[in-house]
C-alpha cells in the first residue's frame, strides 16, 4: 500500500519522542511499514511539550485531561505560551477550566411566552429535532423506542446530567405565595409530573434513571438535581436502577423563594456518581487555587472588581459546595438551572466531542451547557411548550434547527 504524505514524522533528539505526526506514525504501523522519513529537531523539554501541544491542538484531537496537565507544565515552566499556538485566554481556560456566561433572564422570558413559542414552532409528541450537533425528541424518557431514534445505532452518551420534576406542586406553592402578600407577575402554571403520588413518584424516577443507565457507558458520569426533600427517594432509586452515587454536591443559591416551611430552602442538591463497569473520567489535573499568586492591588479595585476577584476564589476550587447566582424564578418552570453550574460540571465529567443525556430537557440549559462546552447532548422532554422554548433558546444562539421528518407519517 502506498502513502503520500508531504509532512515527515518529527522527533527530538534529545529524548526519542515524537514531536508531530503521532496518527501518521500510528497509520503507518498498522500497514505494517517499518520504516519512514523523519525530521529531527533539538528541544529542551519545556519547548517539546508547547511543540508536541501545538501540532495536537491544531491538527489532531487531545484528552482535556491530558492537554491541562500540560499547560500547567507550560506555564510553570514560564516558555511563551505563543509556542504551543496558544494566547493568556487560551492558557487560562486549560488551567482553571472556561468560564461561561450565564442567559437566564433570557430563558425566563422564553419561558413565559411558552405557549406562543408552541405554536411558532408548532411542536408535536413524537417529534424529532436536529439543532446543530444536538437531537432533541418530545415525548416519554422511560420508553427505550425514543432513546433509539435519538442516539445512533450502537452509540451510547458518555454522562448524564438531568434535572427531574421536583413533585413539589409549585403552582400551589404560587398560590400560596400570592396568598401571603407576594405578588408574582405570572400566573401560576401545572408542570408535567410535579404532583405525583410518592408511589409514582418513584415508578417515574427509577424508570427514568433504568434508561439512562442503559444508553450510557460503562464509566459515565450521572448529575441528578432534585428537591432535597426527596434526597432519600432519589438516592434509592439511583442505587436501585444501577448508577453508583458517591457524593452530593451542593448548589447554595444567592437567595430563597418563600414557601410554607420554618426554614425557608436556599440550596439545591445534585447527585454525582456514575455507572459500574469501567473507570469513570475526571477532568485531573486542573490548578486548584486558592493562594494569589500575582496579587493585584486591591486599593485600585473598584467594587465590580472585588466582586469578581471573592467569586473567582469561592468557584476556583472543585468542592461539594457550588455557589451560583439563582436565576429569576419563572411560574412556568421555577428551577431553572444558571448555564455555569450545568456546564462546568460537563467539562469535569466529559470530553469534547463526547456525548451528554438528558432525560428531562426543560428549558434547554444542559443542550446550551453541551454546546458551549463542544459536547452533543441528547435529550427527551415530555411537554410541547417546553420542547418550543429549547427550539427557540437555541435558535436564538445561531443554531440550525431542523426537524427530522423520517418518522412523519403522511
Amino acid at each position: 500500500m502506498q502513502h503520500d504524505y508531504f509532512d515527515p514524522l518529527v522527533v527530538n533528539r534529545r529524548n526519542g519522542l515524537l514531536v508531530s505526526g503521532h496518527l501518521r506514525y500510528k497509520i503507518l504501523l498498522g500497514d505494517g511499514f517499518t520504516h519512514a522519513d523523519v525530521s529531527i529537531v533539538d528541544y529542551d523539554e519545556p519547548t517539546h511539550l508547547a511543540r508536541l501541544v501545538a501540532a495536537n491542538t491544531l491538527l489532531g484531537e487531545f484528552d482535556d485531561a491530558i492537554l491541562t496537565d500540560l499547560a500547567k507544565q507550560i506555564s510553570d515552566s514560564g516558555l511563551d505560551v505563543a509556542l504551543a499556538g496558544w494566547d493568556e485566554k487560551h492558557l487560562a481556560e486549560q488551567l482553571e477550566g472556561p468560564t461561561f456566561e450565564d442567559d437566564s433572564e433570557h430563558a425566563s422570558a422564553l419561558i413565559s411566552q411558552s405557549e406562543e413559542l408552541q405554536k411558532k414552532w408548532n411542536v408535536q409528541l413524537g417529534d424529532v429535532y436536529h439543532i446543530g450537533a444536538h437531537r432533541l425528541l418530545c415525548g416519554d424518557c422511560t420508553l427505550a423506542e425514543n432513546w433509539s431514534r435519538i442516539l445512533p445505532s450502537g452509540i451510547h452518551a458518555d454522562m448524564v446530567w438531568t434535572d427531574p420534576p421536583y413533585n413539589v406542586d409549585y403552582a400551589d406553592l404560587q398560590r400560596h405565595r400570592t396568598a401571603m402578600g407576594h405578588v408574582s407577575s405570572s400566573r401560576p402554571e401545572k408542570l408535567i409530573n410535579d404532583k405525583l403520588s410518592a408511589a409514582d413518584y418513584e415508578k417515574l424516577l427509577h424508570a427514568s434513571l433504568s434508561r439512562a443507565l442503559e444508553f450510557t457507558k460503562p464509566g459515565g458520569a450521572i448529575y441528578i438535581a432534585h428537591a432535597d426533600s426527596y434526597g432519600l427517594l432519589a438516592r434509592a432509586c439511583a442505587a436501585s436502577a444501577g448508577w453508583n452515587i458517591v457524593q452530593c454536591l451542593i448548589w447554595v443559591k444567592s437567595g430563597f423563594t418563600l414557601g410554607r416551611q420554618d426554614y425557608q430552602w436556599q440550596h439545591e442538591p445534585i447527585l454525582y456518581g456514575w455507572k459500574p463497569g469501567a473507570a469513570h473520567y475526571w477532568q485531573a489535573g486542573r490548578a486548584q487555587r486558592t493562594v494569589i499568586d500575582d496579587e493585584p492591588d486591591l486599593q485600585k479595585l473598584d467594587s465590580a472588581g472585588l466582586i469578581r476577584l471573592v467569586n473567582n476564589l469561592r468557584n476556583d476550587r472543585d468542592t461539594t459546595i457550588i455557589r451560583e447566582p439563582r436565576p429569576q424564578a419563572n411560574a412556568l418552570h421555577p428551577t431553572v438551572k444558571p448555564l455555569p453550574l450545568v456546564a462546568r460540571q460537563i467539562w469535569n465529567s466529559s470530553q469534547r466531542g463526547n456525548t451528554v443525556l438528558d432525560l428531562f430537557g426543560g428549558s434547554g440549559t444542559t443542550f446550551l451547557a453541551a454546546e458551549e462546552t463542544g459536547r452533543r447532548c441528547v435529550a427527551t422532554e415530555l411537554d410541547p411548550k417546553f420542547c418550543a422554548v429549547i427550539l427557540q433558546r437555541l435558535s436564538d444562539r445561531g443554531l440550525a434547527v431542523e426537524k427530522d421528518v423520517t418518522w412523519i407519517i403522511p
